[in-house]
């Protein structure tokens, strides 16, 4: 039973990858253009000095099918050929690249480096999506940094909210996925299948995302619309951190214009931002060196804001609350009755109605005083309000605060054969 479980959690875990690794595959020919067979390849990643190993087929075919996002040196190798070193290459998150390598006759202690080379290119997918970078996330200025927000910059995207509130290719609105290596970050709500991010990470934890729009593979089968797959950063083989603080003030800021209407003064409104990440490897001298093995990456993110907030609303005149009616209007003009419900009468008809209070008044004896100790609570009137209604004639202003923490974590490890 153990072991049926263990392998059910280790296929679980290898499908669940795939969303959000890239894959590249080719083959390997001679200047011929025939194949070779059984060449060795090898695909390391440049930052962390981690080498992915494999073989081509009898038909010089080689594939990765999973790999993470990261920069990649490929180097091919087979007896009675030169050694062949393609230069770094950034392999995107589901990405799927197709590169042929060509080998040289000679001695296998030559080393052929290709200088330049064509861009990488999928050939085996039909999938539409849009990649965006670190570093254009990191450049592009974002009120509350916010990555979510460049969604919107995405063919085929039309905004008509924030988050996962706009229409791509046709899907109605808040039907899209966001994943975070390869983790949901969505939940279906219950108002028929909407979709709402539970969780947004910073700009300063994400490598890169990619706005899939269309023509998704079976792994994608949570969401009729669009999928944002992010990939957070991951540690090296130096550590690296940030730290970073951002603040918006109110005294840079110009009035609110309905403060300003209301001969107001600007509001407190201030927005405290900021955290720090740190990355690199681990080391465990007393078991093995984790340099091009183990990574770690962290982060922690703050903010603490004040928000301007202003309100205009109606509330009782102190005619009102004493009882008396008698200039309660409609917008024309026109009084508004009150009609006694103790006291009714049956018309010619035989329809019972009621009479009009006196004076539109209501006597205090007749007024419960629980109501009487409830209407105490109401704000006075500040405004004249609109004329004969007296609607809007109260205005306030003030600050909506409110704060946050976020915290993440990661550990890669590199497994061995």
């Amino acid at each position: 039973m153990r072991r049926l479980v263990c392998c059910f959690l280790l296929v679980s875990a290898l499908v669940w990858g795939q969303s959000y690794t890239a894959s590249m595959r080719g083959t390997v020919t001679d200047s011929t253009q025939a194949a070779v067979p059984n060449a060795k390849i090898t695909a390391t990643d440049v930052d962390r000095s981690v080498e992915y190993p494999t073989a081509a087929d009898s038909s010089g075919r080689y594939i990765f099918p999973t790999l993470p996002a990261a920069r990649y040196v490929l180097t091919v190798e087979a007896p009675g050929f030169r050694k062949t070193s393609r230069p770094a290459f950034r392999l995107e998150v589901q990405q799927q690249a197709t590169v042929d390598i060509e080998l040289t006759v000679g001695e296998v202690t030559t080393i052929v480096e290709v200088a330049a080379s064509a861009p990488l290119l999928n050939t085996t997918s039909a999938n539409l999506g849009q990649v965006v970078e670190n570093r254009f996330i990191m450049s592009t200025p974002l009120g509350t940094r916010n990555p979510l927000s460049l969604i919107m910059l995405a063919p085929g995207i039309i905004p008509t909210g924030t988050g996962t509130n706009f229409v791509s290719s046709g899907v109605r609105n808040n039907a899209s996925e966001v994943l975070l290596d390869g983790a949901p970050l969505t939940g279906i709500e219950q108002n028929g299948g909407v979709t709402d991010v539970k969780y947004t990470p910073t700009v300063d934890v994400i490598e890169e995302f990619k706005i899939q729009t269309n023509y998704f593979s079976s792994e994608f089968g949570n969401s009729g619309g669009t999928v944002i797959n992010i990939v957070s950063k991951s540690g090296t083989n130096e550590v690296h951190g940030v730290g970073y603080y951002f603040r918006r003030d109110n005294a840079l800021n110009a009035n609110n214009w309905f403060s300003n209407a209301r001969g107001g003064t600007l509001p407190d409104s201030t927005r405290d931002n900021f955290g720090a990440t740190v990355g690199g490897p681990v080391y465990l001298p007393k078991i093995y060196n984790g340099k091009n093995r183990t990574f770690f990456f962290a982060d922690y993110d703050r903010f603490k804001q004040a928000g301007a907030t202003t309100q205009t609303a109606s509330v009782p005149t102190a005619q009102q609350l004493a009882g008396d009616f008698s200039d309660t209007r409609l917008n024309n003009g026109a009084l508004v009755p009150l009609f006694d419900p103790y006291s009714t009468f049956v018309n010619a008809s035989g329809t019972v109605l009621r009479n009009p209070l006196p004076g539109n008044l209501v006597p205090l004896a007749r007024q419960d005083p629980i109501a009487r100790n409830f209407i105490k609570y109401y704000p006075a009137a500040n405004l004249p309000g609109d004329p004969f209604t007296r609607n809007n004639n109260w205005f306030s202003q003030g600050s909506n605060r409110s704060a946050g923490n976020k915290i993440d974590g990661k550990v890669d490890h590199n497994v061995s054969e």
